[in-house]
């Protein structure tokens, strides 16, 4: 996966940057993975990846964003343009943390009208209003400052945080991949043995108590893992070579993670042998088997053969489009699961109605990316139509 000898390669030998297809596919199958999972209850979250083992869309989504970056912004570090790299990247960290405040905005809308107008008095607990209730000015505050998070409006401030980390990674990643993989893992290791005695790190909630569910101190290891494996691909050298042992241990592990999950089966063997860092489930903080979970699958996926029909199918153009305009299409997505959380609150909900709901919400997101992508062209044809043509000196173009 990293170059074996730490050492950077060339500049003038990176190859070109391309975008991979199956990336962009995943990504928005894991954006519309999480936005049917934001709605709880309704008949098709039984279907999505999160029954398929012990991790859900949110790792994988947090592992391809680190694959992209890698991809995207390895060149320009071994450039040596860490400033360069850097301000592009707090742009984006900058753009997110704008798109999270109008995402929260439409919510609070949402949820105004639903509970004012309709009476749906159990969303204040599902998407945890008390504090904006009971401390309006105070929550107001926690807002801009990323410590007030309402339930299910949480991915993109985590996102935004290991944007802002990412200039770091990268210059590090550079100079040595394995160093930069054993302090992620050394510091993930450490903030579970830290939790398991009662010390939390972890950004704060307020005004309430608490802390963020995504733990950014530890998700950072997936994002990182992702960032090795996209700079890996930068610098031409395969993202998780195919070895037959792994290729056995990671399908061994996704069956074995497939049928606990579908059998309800709890805790797992040995429970009270292993250590906890081992058995644990926890989210908030990444635990072991939610991490070799996504991992197996990406690997599986990387090293087996049907996935490249990705890459020449028509059928997957609308899922490459989404992944493609991945940040609106979710703030999109994230508004409309509030939104259907509250219509199905307002009417009784059955399998005719979450057809219709879903179909339309997945339809909207769809025409977002299709707006985004005619937008995005719009505005390169502006460029290219304003630019100025290059002054000519003795018959060459300087």
């Amino acid at each position: 996966m990293p170059n074996t000898s730490g050492a950077a390669h060339s500049p003038k030998n990176t190859p070109k940057a391309s975008r991979d297809r199956r990336l962009d596919v995943f990504r928005g199958f894991a954006i519309l993975t999480i936005f049917i999972n934001h709605v709880p209850g309704n008949a098709f979250e039984k279907f999505t990846s999160r029954n398929w083992g012990f991790s859900d869309a949110a790792e994988a989504f947090v592992l391809m964003s680190g694959i992209a970056v890698g991809l995207a912004y390895t060149g320009t570090f071994q450039r040596g343009e860490f400033m360069n790299g850097a301000k592009k990247m707090w742009a984006r960290a900058f753009k997110l943390y704008w798109s999270h405040l109008l995402v929260i905005a439409a919510c609070f809308a949402i949820l105004a009208i639903s509970i004012g107008f309709f009476d749906t008095q159990k969303m204040i607990r599902a998407v945890s209003l008390q504090p904006l209730i009971e401390h309006p000015i105070l929550a107001s505050i926690g807002v801009p400052l990323l410590t007030y998070q309402i339930g299910y409006v949480n991915i993109l401030p985590l996102y935004m945080l290991l944007i802002m980390m990412a200039p770091a990674f990268l210059w590090l990643g550079v100079k040595n991949h394995w160093l930069l993989i054993g302090l992620s893992a050394f510091v993930w290791f450490a903030l579970h043995i830290l939790f398991y005695n009662g010390i939390y790190i972890n950004m704060p909630n307020w005004p309430h108590d608490g802390r963020w569910f995504l733990n950014p101190f530890a998700w950072q290891f997936i994002f990182v893992i992702g960032i090795v494996g996209g700079m890996s691909t930068r610098t031409g050298k395969q993202i998780a070579p195919f070895h037959p042992v792994l290729y056995i241990l990671a399908l061994a592990y996704t069956l074995f993670s497939f049928y606990w999950i579908q059998m309800h089966m709890g805790a797992l063997p040995f429970n009270d042998e292993l250590p906890r860092i081992f058995k644990d489930f926890n989210k908030s903080y990444l635990s072991l088997p939610r991490l070799l979970h996504v991992l197996s699958m990406a690997y599986l996926i990387i090293n087996t053969k049907w996935p490249s029909w990705i890459a020449t199918s028509r059928l997957w153009n609308g899922l490459e489009l989404m992944g493609k305009h991945g940040l609106p299409v979710f703030a999109v997505g994230t508004v409309l699961s509030i939104l259907l959380q509250c219509f199905r609150q307002i009417i009784t909900p059955t399998l005719l109605i979450d057809i219709i709901l879903f179909s339309i919400g997945i339809a909207v997101q769809y025409y977002v990316a299709v707006y985004a992508s005619g937008n995005r062209k719009r505005g390169a044809d502006r460029a290219l139509k304003n630019a100025k043509p290059a002054p000519i000196h003795d018959g060459l173009i300087r």
